[in-house]
């Protein structure tokens, strides 16, 4: 009940709100008015009910009272023949309907029913108490004792309608209803002239306000009519048009040194702008000959244990010991049949040459495959820095290459290290036809992502450490490259800092490379997104980027 009460009152209030200030007046003049008369005619109503009620009461008291000293002699002398003529006097009386005496043993001496309540079955009486009292069916009912010499004979017992009552109580909600429409309808005749002296100067000021807000013309002002608080708003309105039009030229005058001002700084944004990209560039030049030295220096260290070993076997060779042999067989090259037949050292001598000459095999077997590694590290070498040079030219423009070579050309500056670190690499790519795109832009890109995953693995103990590149089809028109690791992943709370610049969680971080991607990826029309459940749960990095062949134009992934 209470929430549709309230539910019915916000209605109310939203229907109040939308009327204009005319119905808002006349609403209120008329609910007040209505109101008004309602509680005052309910008042009246009351009363007479009230009025009416005791006067029914007095009357039926009065009416059995009588009955009752007139039927004293029927009961005492048990004439109740004489005691239901009493009692059929009541014809006259139509509202009443039943009447009865009882005796002193509460037996039913005479009764009287109406002919309209025939049908009805014997009221109980004998055991209600004396007085009177309104019945819920509309009836008053009133019970009297019949008293003789001060001996009670018994008691007597009217029952009278209320309808007299009821068809009352109708006629005056006739009467209220008329009385409150007509009254009504004069207060809203009065209201309708007499509300023009509020709502005309209020409705002025809001035309006014209105035309000053369409056409910003704040030199109008709104005439003063009156000396009341309307007559105070006019003022208080003219007042503040007069601020605004002072700070209107403020503001144009404001405006226009804030335009100039935006101009030179826009100015030296475009410029800062300019140096940040090459900062950019240069920053991830810089990630790429990194990466090229590291693996180079990785490559050199193969090199070095490779010149070390050969330096080593060319130090213990069996030449030395081999050369005293020949200079002992050149001693005696004029009798080396015999030396070698009958001189003791001399038969040791054969056998000890096939032996050297086995050995020596070995050592050049040997030292040849260390040569061959020797030179497939330097090649390495060399095709890591040709690689590198051919990718750190200068950005912007693009060509058509396949996305799976370039990746793996990546992948190889990074494969020494990653190979290094025990890092389990794994590739899946989709078939994807050439694109047109800027090359060196991605790689930059690619190396940075790659080194921060191999970091993150290499910062993770224990665990099998992997690191997954996926090359993807995402739709008809694009494509997308997942760098996966599940090495240290990223804190909750830095997942939205983390394309921020300056903000890094390395020691030695500059905060500059994941910043830089986010860049270089929204200047070749895509996105990169990072995705990480948390410390330990590895980290995903997503690049969204348009297939653009050369039959087709850039298609933003924005």
């Amino acid at each position: 009940m209470i929430s549709k009460t309230a539910k019915l009152l916000r209605g109310l209030a939203h229907y109040f709100s939308r009327k204009s200030i005319n119905g808002k007046l006349t609403l209120l003049t008329v609910t007040s008015s209505g109101v008004t008369l309602l509680v005052a005619c309910l008042a009246f109503v009351s009363n007479d009910i009230t009025v009416i009620r005791d006067s029914k009461v007095m009357q039926l008291t009065a009416l059995g009272e009588v009955l009752a000293s007139n039927s004293t002699a029927a009961l005492s002398f048990d004439r109740s023949q004489a005691a239901e003529e009493l009692l059929a006097s009541l014809q006259n009386r139509p509202m009443v309907e039943y009447a009865c005496i009882l005796d002193n043993n509460g037996k039913l001496f005479a009764q009287y029913i109406s002919d309209s309540q025939a049908h009805r079955p014997q009221l109980e009486v004998a055991d209600r108490e004396l007085g009177h009292q309104f019945t819920d069916d509309g009836h008053l009912e009133v019970i009297l004792p019949i008293v003789e010499g001060g001996d009670v004979l018994g008691k007597i017992c009217l029952y009278e309608s209320l309808a007299d009552l009821t068809a009352q109580l109708t006629r005056y909600a006739a009467i209220v209803a008329i009385v409150i429409v007509l009254s009504l309808l004069v207060a809203m005749l009065f209201s309708f002239r007499l509300q023009r002296a509020i709502s005309a100067p209020i409705l002025e000021l809001a035309t006014t306000a209105k035309r000053i807000s369409t056409e910003g013309d704040y030199s109008v002002r709104v005439p003063r009519r009156s000396d009341d608080e309307i007559g105070v708003l006019y003022e208080q309105f003219n007042l503040m048009l007069e601020q605004i039009q002072h700070g209107e030229q403020s503001l144009h005058e404001a405006r226009d040194k804030l335009e100039i001002r935006v101009m030179e700084r826009t100015t030296q944004l475009e410029e800062l702008h300019k140096q940040l990209l090459e900062t950019a560039r240069r920053a991830g030049m810089a990630e790429v000959a990194t990466s090229v030295l590291h693996n180079v220096g990785n490559i050199l260290n193969s090199v070095n244990v490779s010149a070390d070993l050969i330096r080593e076997r060319l130090r213990k060779s069996e030449v030395t010991d081999l050369n005293r042999a020949l200079a002992i067989l050149d001693d005696h090259k004029n009798d080396l049949a015999t030396f070698v037949t009958e001189n003791q050292k001399g038969k040791h001598l054969a056998p000890y040459l096939i032996a050297a000459g086995r050995t020596l095999q070995s050592e050049r077997d040997n030292l040849f495959d260390l040569s061959k590694s020797l030179m497939e590290n330097i090649t390495h070498m060399k095709s890591i820095v040709a690689m590198q040079q051919s990718y750190t030219q200068v950005s912007g423009l693009t060509e058509t290459l396949s996305m799976g070579e370039l990746i793996d050309d990546v992948i190889e500056m990074h494969a020494s290290s990653l190979q290094k670190y025990g890092i389990k690499l794994v590739r899946q790519y989709d078939d994807i036809p050439e694109v047109t795109i800027d090359k060196h832009r991605l790689v930059q890109i690619l190396i940075n992502l790659l080194k921060n995953a191999k970091e993150s693995l290499m910062e993770k103990l224990g665990g099998d450490a992997t690191l997954t590149i996926r090359l993807q089809k995402n739709g008809q028109d694009h494509m997308r490259i997942v760098v996966e690791d599940n090495g240290m992943g990223i804190h909750k709370e830095h997942l939205d800092k983390i394309f921020t610049y300056g903000f890094t969680t390395k020691e030695a971080g500059h905060g500059y490379g994941l910043h830089s991607c986010a860049n270089l990826v929204g200047e070749m029309g895509g996105s990169l997104s990072r995705h990480s459940d948390g410390p330990n749960e590895g980290a995903t990095f997503i690049i969204d980027l348009p297939i653009i062949t050369a039959d087709t134009t850039v298609i933003s992934s924005q």
